[in-house]
């Protein structure tokens, strides 16, 4: 049975320090036997729906979903509608180097039932402008082909890798902001305890690293 009911998550925001603060970075770069030291300010700031993020985002918006009905029979086309969507921005200061953004996301290896895409949306997304929002279409392309949940739920999880792979190789100007989304469904069929899913709480580390793409390279 498909529920409407909303339960909420939290995502356990674990950056390389608090978020808005300053880097320190330095660059060490040799030409013809010349070594000279670059040094400047990496200032990063980190925006949940366009507000300023806090350690814990908590969201009370998750809805249950059917799997069989709703993910892979598709028979209401309610996907697009009972997903919960949260907007990312990563924005540099007007004096950051250019850097790189490494995420990872960890989940309790005892949870069950929660299930998420990411989508990359681009650099410097001019305000206002749509985003990406059927999130069904992407499903539908991910685990084409792929008969058991196993299986599709590993192409889920290969393709978020390769989002976050994507999101890792786009380098951020000073000023420059990269966008992504995280877009969840809550899975009933999955629930360890179904009886008492109202009261479930869902939990998502996400780790944001954020490095000095000019120095990337270099040996240590």
């Amino acid at each position: 049975m498909r529920k409407y009911i909303l339960s909420m998550f939290v995502i356990l925001l674990l950056i390389t320090s608090i978020a808005s603060m300053t880097y320190a970075w330095f660059t060490y770069v040799e030409k013809k036997s010349l070594a000279t030291f670059e040094a400047g300010v990496l200032s990063v700031s980190f925006f949940h729906d366009q507000m300023t993020v806090n350690e814990n985002m908590v969201m009370d918006e998750l809805a249950f979903i059917d799997y069989q009905k709703d993910f892979i029979d598709q028979t209401d086309d309610m996907l697009n509608v009972m997903a919960s969507v949260h907007r990312i921005d990563i924005v540099l200061g007007d004096e950051s180097p250019q850097a790189s953004t490494l995420i990872e996301f960890i989940e309790p290896e005892e949870q069950t039932g929660f299930l998420y895409i990411v989508i990359y949306e681009g650099l410097n997304i001019e305000e206002g402008a749509p985003l990406t929002s059927d999130y069904q279409s992407i499903i539908n392309t991910v685990i084409a082909g792929k008969t058991t949940k196993e299986e599709q739920y590993a192409a889920i999880k290969a393709y978020n890798d390769s989002v976050l792979l994507e999101i890792s190789e786009a380098e951020i100007g000073m000023s420059s902001a990269l966008t992504f989304q995280i877009v969840c469904w809550g899975v009933y069929d999955d629930l360890a305890d179904q009886e008492n899913y109202l009261d479930t709480v869902f939990e998502l580390q996400m780790n944001i690293l954020i490095i000095n793409s000019k120095g990337a390279g270099l040996d240590d």
